[in-house]
């Protein structure tokens, strides 16, 4: 019986889990969490980057699911964010490392439950750092530093910004640490849902057919100039001018999808899972309940296609 045992054991497909960038919209990976343990999936691989970071190393660390989700719940900006008086960023990382450091205290790496991998940038060489050793409230910290937002991280030598920037959805790093199966779960929305909303909310204009041709899925997929410039000058013709913030976000927002998608292109996923959030803004926290729930219910609708790769 225990030969039985140890053969099962050793054939298991060990799954990876890479969760990506999404601020607020990042809570869904909640979700995605509770889903796997409900149906008593284990993961044996995380990787995360910016608020997936977060979410990956609490967890790794052994905070249970039912933990995030209540911290999740009762979260607003102000218990991370606090104004900065540096030149390097909007808002300070102090109040980012107290609230680490109160759910995971001085946890290293080598003490973690499921290994994982954190993704940050080097902002002055554009490296891609992959931290798997050392402290992980720093690592955690590093990877959630939006650039222009929050203060970088000075760690080990380098100056270190959200992962984001480089790899939003990490599942090229979980294949890298020896995952048989790989779910990537990406939870940004994309150029053409984020400028509508922020139009609908501002109760200014919408799209005409010019700017939806423009922001068209193949265009953007292709990225070619004429669309993007096409955009930016029909929308100088709007009423609505972006301010510094709006350009800082989209900007990055740009940068992130693009490069997510030539890496989930290049990088073989067997569970993708993206959450429809085109109707949720970077710090809506009144959402938490509506974004864990919708986490949750597309990893449920992935669940029988996962059963059947652990079964082969």
């Amino acid at each position: 019986m225990s030969g039985e045992t140890s053969t099962a054991s050793v054939n298991k497909k060990k799954i990876g889990l890479a969760l990506g960038v999404g601020t607020v919209r990042g809570f869904a990976h909640i979700g995605v969490l509770k889903a796997l343990q409900e149906e008593n999936i284990p993961v044996d691989y995380l990787a995360g980057s910016s608020m997936g970071a977060i979410v990956a190393g609490m967890y790794s660390a052994g905070v249970p699911v039912e933990e995030l989700e209540r911290i999740a719940k009762s979260f607003h900006v102000g218990k991370v964010a606090n104004p900065s008086f540096k030149k390097s960023g909007l808002l300070d990382g102090e109040k980012i490392e107290k609230f680490l450091n109160k759910h995971i205290g001085h946890t290293s790496f080598d003490q973690l439950r499921i290994p994982l991998s954190v993704v940050c940038t080097d902002i002055c060489t554009g490296d891609e750092i992959i931290l798997a050793d050392g402290s992980l409230k720093k690592a955690l910290r590093a990877s959630a530093s939006f650039p222009g937002l929050f203060s970088p991280m000075h760690y080990a030598g380098r100056i270190l910004v959200d992962g984001g920037l480089v790899n939003p959805v990490p599942a090229s790093v979980v294949a890298g640490m020896g995952a048989d199966i790989i779910i990537a779960v990406s939870v940004m929305r994309n150029v053409k849902q984020y400028i509508e909303y922020v139009l609908k909310k501002r109760n200014k204009h919408s799209f005409t057919q010019e700017h939806e041709k423009a922001l068209s899925t193949a265009n953007l997929i292709k990225l070619r100039k004429p669309s993007i410039v096409g955009l930016f000058r029909s929308l100088r013709k709007k009423t609505w001018t972006p301010n510094l913030v709006d350009i800082l976000l989209q900007t990055v927002y740009i940068a992130e999808e693009r490069i997510a998608r030539s890496e989930l292109l290049n990088v073989r996923v067997d569970i993708l899972i993206t959450p429809d959030f085109g109707d949720v803004a970077m710090f809506e926290f009144s959402k938490t309940d509506e974004i864990i729930a919708r986490g949750k219910k597309e990893t449920e609708s992935k669940i029988p296609r996962l059963k059947e790769l652990l079964e082969k």
